[in-house]
């Protein structure tokens, strides 16, 4: 249990958290969705017939959500419950560096940033995190092979920020498909809240649980047939928060872990020189066809299975479970 704190009293709080974090995005969805047909931010839904127009940008309301969520928690745990909040530093420079990654998915939304803009400038919204997440927990890292913790000095700075920028931009890559992405939040960061839970790293889910209760909201929205698009707004947005949840963990290892379809999509995307889309045409039969090079984990399912898109989200939904599945023989058993 982080000092100072209460089962009970940080359990109410970290569960009004999820809670009004859910609520705030239900109420806001609609008037985001209005908003954004009305501005003209609007995009074209690709992988149907009938390519309707559906409003972008529906992260804001998730962002919105998300940030009413973290401010409950504090204002109960530093004003009502009198616990307190412990390193806040940290916790301040990570909602420096979520709120700066979501303002470049906004900006990238309005503008179409260039991808090697949008690929670094998170970095620079990672620095306060990385100065005071060194401070606070010290410079080790368990190396792949290695029997303890190595202390990797001043490289430590470099992989905070690294991570921040890697999250981020990876999820930002392995989207395109109505639900895709925000199920994809779901799924890490409720598999992220369990192993905080049992291993007792509490403000941890000070992130966690806001990002898992306004990613289910979203979702009721955006969920096939989806009504809005999250935009990069979001993925990048949901990135962050991950990335910043496992530093302050610190579960840095774990995050990593489960970030490996993100990563694969990487390495998959430079073969095109990250110029490839995830997108796909619809047969007679509504299922989805792909003929050109595998540049996307997308790509393969649509090349390998035969899937409509609800068919083809559940499965990349499915591969992410299991490489939960599987970080939890690690961490867990």
């Amino acid at each position: 249990m982080t000092e100072g704190w209460t089962l009970t009293g940080a359990g109410i709080a970290l569960a009004m958290s999820f809670f009004i974090s859910v609520a705030v995005t239900l109420g806001l969805m609609p008037w985001v969705m209005s908003t954004m047909r009305k501005a003209g931010i609007i995009g074209r839904d690709r992988n149907k017939k009938t390519k309707a127009w559906l409003p972008e940008m529906g992260g804001v309301g998730v962002i919105l959500g998300y940030m009413a969520g973290v401010f409950t928690t504090l204002i109960l745990l530093e004003l009502v419950l009198g616990c307190g909040v412990p390193y806040r530093n940290v916790v301040i420079s990570g909602m420096f560096c979520i709120l700066g990654v979501g303002f470049i998915g906004v900006v990238d939304d309005i503008f179409d940033m260039r991808q090697r803009v949008k690929a670094f400038l998170p970095m620079f919204f990672a620095i306060p995190l990385a100065i005071y997440a060194v401070e606070a927990y010290g410079s080790k890292v368990t190396l792949l092979g290695s029997s303890g913790a190595e202390d990797i000095g001043v490289f430590m700075l470099l992989l905070i920020m690294f991570a921040v920028t890697a999250a981020s931009n990876g999820a930002n890559m392995l989207e395109g498909y109505n639900g895709l992405g925000a199920g994809l939040a779901i799924i890490i960061a409720a598999f992220l809240s369990l192993i905080a839970f049992v291993q007792g790293r509490y403000l941890t889910l000070v992130f966690l649980l806001p990002l898992l209760g306004a990613s289910l909201a979203f979702l009721r929205y955006n969920y096939f047939p989806a009504k809005v698009f999250p935009g990069d707004t979001f993925t990048l947005f949901y990135g962050g928060v991950i990335a910043v949840a496992v530093i302050v963990g610190p579960l840095k290892e774990v995050g990593a872990f489960l970030f490996i379809p993100m990563i694969v999509e990487f390495f998959l995307k430079m073969t095109s020189k990250f110029k490839a889309e995830n997108f796909a045409k619809m047969d007679e039969f509504g299922h989805l066809r792909y003929n050109g090079p595998t540049q996307s984990l997308t790509h393969w399912f649509i090349k390998h299975m035969r899937v409509n898109e609800r068919e083809l989200v559940w499965r990349v939904w499915g591969m992410e479970v299991a490489v939960c599945a599987c970080a939890s023989f690690f961490v867990l058993l």
